[in-house]
């Protein structure tokens, strides 16, 4: 991207009209938006210009940003924006929130409470567009099955349910994350590192053998996996 390449640049989620783009990133910012904003990675909003460009990104400042690390923005269709964040005051570690767009503004973010948060790490979280489910990667909890999990909760009557683990064959004893469904609806996106390299092996790989592997995909560093999302069996909810 245009405006990428010099500073950790992560997490981008462009809108469905395809105009803006929202992301996270390390870069310095104004120390009057965001004072203590190197080294950490907050959120910004860069918009395409009249001509079809990129134009400069912005950072979102305050209520969305914080003192800590803000991470993998992602919106409804009515742009209320979730996020995960490791500001002061949540349940512990990396929290889910929630932040209303209202009168042209980002609203003072919510924890998204019990039923998802816990003291443990969750972030990276797909929100529905009509805001009736939320998937989300949570890490070293106990009914995991490896170290980052994904976990599904649904909005009833405006109360969240208590998150529950995806389960196989979406996790593994490895790291889940990053999960997205697409817009219409029929296939979900998640990111794996499950290994095919520390499986059984008949005999002793050669260094060549070995190399390969190495350099092919499920090599334990992380591939991009899709499923009809029908598997997924979503509950319909009021």
């Amino acid at each position: 991207m245009p405006f990428s390449g010099r500073y950790s640049d992560a997490d981008p989620l462009v809108t469905e009209d395809g105009k803006r783009m929202f992301f996270i990133s390390r870069r310095p910012v104004d120390a009057n938006i965001s004072p203590n904003a190197d080294g950490r990675s907050d959120i910004y909003a860069v918009e395409k210009t009249a001509g079809g460009a990129w134009g400069e990104p912005r950072n979102l400042g305050t209520p969305v940003n914080s003192e800590g690390s803000e991470f993998f923005p992602t919106l409804t269709a009515d742009g209320t924006l979730y996020f995960g964040s490791g500001r002061a005051g949540g349940k512990g570690g990396i929290d889910l929130y929630r932040s209303k767009f209202t009168d042209g503004k980002f609203q003072e973010p919510e924890n998204l409470g019990d039923a998802i948060n816990t003291k443990y790490d969750e972030f990276e979280a797909f929100i529905a567009p009509d805001e009736s489910y939320l998937i989300f990667m949570a890490d070293s909890r106990p009914d995991g099955l490896g170290g980052y999990d994904l976990y599904i909760s649904y909005r009833e009557n405006g109360t969240w349910t208590k998150a529950e683990n995806l389960g196989a064959p979406f996790n593994t004893a490895a790291n889940e994350l990053s999960p997205k469904i697409t817009r219409d609806g029929k296939y979900f996106f998640w990111t794996s590192s499950r290994s095919a390299i520390d499986k059984p092996k008949a005999k002793s790989w050669e260094i060549g053998e070995l190399t390969k592997r190495l350099r092919e995909p499920q090599n334990g560093l992380g591939d991009i996996y899709y499923i009809d999302a029908s598997l997924l069996k979503l509950k319909k909810v009021k």
